[in-house]
């Protein structure tokens, strides 16, 4: 179907049933090769995984669990970081790749680059082998530890760490994460997953969750009758903790990863408020939760065998620290099916 205006010729086509594309381009100029591109990718937002959650305290016990990823559109923000970090030919800097809306990425770039970001789509929609497995492992520490002992293990005197480093595979990187494991100050958040790490397909966003969930009372629901009243808690549940969104597409010197970590901490105890209910005098108590967060989003190149060390910035006094590792696939022979 073809729509002409005056100066905005506008396409639609579809590339099989894997991915619907718009094509538009106003007044192109003659030496100019972009092209701008909306690119329906919902199936492979539709494969992600449901992630791992681990349980809250015995008080959250039979409340309903809460999705560590609300919406889909932060894991479409994680295919567009990839795909704008290892498309190629590279990305110039008058061309870009941008979510729009909770399904679809709009691309401005030349041919050659639709080309891979089309055959990129397709080949994550069939039958694949996976590049990979993730492991992951975090840990927190008070900051003080932290600047002192796993801050200047990374990085020169005087420089500030980066929030995520590539460690090459070698005795160095092992005994560093030995000596993370073994620090007295630190502590493991434990990570609920398969034990051989979970597996990464080509463009195909995977959750890591290590959240806990505690119930609250956030208010009372009252009934009044001639002779009675009564109120009835209303138990809501907030979450914090641990997650990861990571996609994964093959690179130029080995695996290029799109990551986004986030690192949600509840004040303890939690606030409350007291009042009193229309109707009566006798006073209620009704908690007031805070969360506070921090997140970290990079995208890396990963060789064969290499560790990544993520480090999330300070919050209430404390640091975490995610190392992620990736298995190799080579007698992995499982394959996944689009959904």
């Amino acid at each position: 179907m073809t729509i002409a205006g005056p100066a905005l010729p506008f396409v639609l086509t579809m590339l099989g049933p894997a991915v619907a594309i718009a094509t538009c381009q106003a007044s192109p100029g003659a030496a100019d090769q972009r092209t701008a591109r909306i690119y329906d990718v919902q199936r492979v937002l539709d494969r992600i995984g449901p992630g791992f959650v681990t349980p809250g305290p015995a008080e959250s016990r039979g409340v309903a669990k809460v999705d560590p990823l609300a919406t889909q559109k932060p894991v479409l923000e994680s295919v567009a970081a990839m795909v704008r970090a290892f498309v190629r030919p590279e990305l110039a800097a008058d061309e870009e790749v941008r979510a729009l809306g909770e399904r679809w990425l709009a691309v401005v770039a030349r041919g050659e680059q639709h080309a891979w970001i089309e055959q990129c789509v397709a080949t994550t929609l069939a039958a694949q082998p996976p590049l990979g497995r993730l492991q992951v492992e975090v840990l927190t520490m008070p900051e003080p530890a932290f600047a002192r002992d796993v801050a200047a293990a990374l990085t020169p005197v005087g420089k500030v760490a980066a929030e995520v480093t590539v460690l090459p595979a070698g005795p160095a990187a092992s005994f560093f994460v030995e000596r993370l494991r073994a620090h007295p100050e630190a502590s493991v958040l434990p990570v609920p997953m398969p034990e051989a790490g979970v597996v990464l397909q080509k463009l195909v966003p995977c959750s890591i969750a290590a959240v806990q969930q505690t119930a609250y009372v956030r208010d009372f629901e009252v009934e009044v009758a001639t002779t009675s009243f009564t109120c009835e808690p209303i138990v809501d549940v907030v979450q914090d903790g641990f997650t990861l969104r990571a996609t994964a597409a093959p690179g130029t010197a080995g695996l290029g990863l799109a990551l986004h970590a986030e690192w949600a901490e509840l004040m303890r105890p939690i606030p409350t408020s007291t009042t009193t209910l229309e109707g009566s005098i006798a006073p209620v108590t009704v908690q007031l939760p805070q969360v506070r967060k921090v997140q970290v989003e990079a995208t890396v190149e990963l060789p064969a065998d290499s560790t990544v060390v993520v480090l999330l910035p300070a919050l209430l006094g404390k640091r975490c620290i995610a190392v992620l590792r990736m298995a190799p696939a080579a007698a992995d022979r499982e394959k996944v099916l689009g959904r």
